[in-house]
């Protein structure tokens, strides 16, 4: 079976529901992010800091190709994954995407208290929050809707997990 990516907008559960999808149907699991921050020995903020964004999305492209070879691996895409570099034609060759879509503000109850930590969250105020994700995912969104199925990411975990498992079946993409 080809990689199951899944992508969204931070804070969309990428990471979580990949672990509990890749549990639930026996799969290995990938995060892409964390594939990079091994690889290089620093965190993502440090990449991203120190080299710039250009060096980061080449190398997240460079990761990517490799997840070709990754049968029966469910994978995660970084946030701005699909949205350079053409990654998502490639995500859309290698495997089968599921966009985990969620409301601006949902995504900023889930990430506020997260921001320090986001490269690109860094410099987003209180008042200003809502308003800087609404903007990225009508950035995004013309490459985050070219996955093969969306996914409401604001329900509970069990049930896109279960979505999940019965667009699979019925595609025939994954057997039991």
């Amino acid at each position: 079976m080809p990689p199951i990516f899944l992508l969204g907008f931070m804070g969309s559960g990428k990471s979580h529901i990949g672990r509990l999808l890749s549990e639930h149907l026996c799969l290995s699991f990938l995060d892409l992010d964390h594939v990079l921050e091994t690889h290089e020995g620093r965190k993502i903020a440090d990449i991203f800091s120190k080299e710039g964004e250009i060096f980061f999305r080449n190398l997240e492209t460079e990761t990517l190709k490799n997840f070709g070879n990754s049968s029966y691996t469910v994978v995660s895409l970084g946030g701005g994954a699909p949205c350079f570099n053409n990654n998502m034609a490639l995500v859309k060759q290698l495997g089968i995407s599921f966009y985990l879509q969620a409301p601006a503000e949902v995504l900023a109850q889930r990430l506020f208290s997260e921001r320090a930590h986001r490269p690109i969250l860094h410099n987003t105020t209180e008042e200003s929050f809502v308003g800087f994700i609404e903007g990225k995912l009508v950035e995004r969104n013309p490459f985050y809707t070219q996955a093969n199925y969306s996914i409401n990411a604001s329900q509970k975990d069990a049930d896109i997990v279960r979505d999940i498992e019965r667009i699979l079946l019925k595609a025939h993409a994954y057997r039991q």
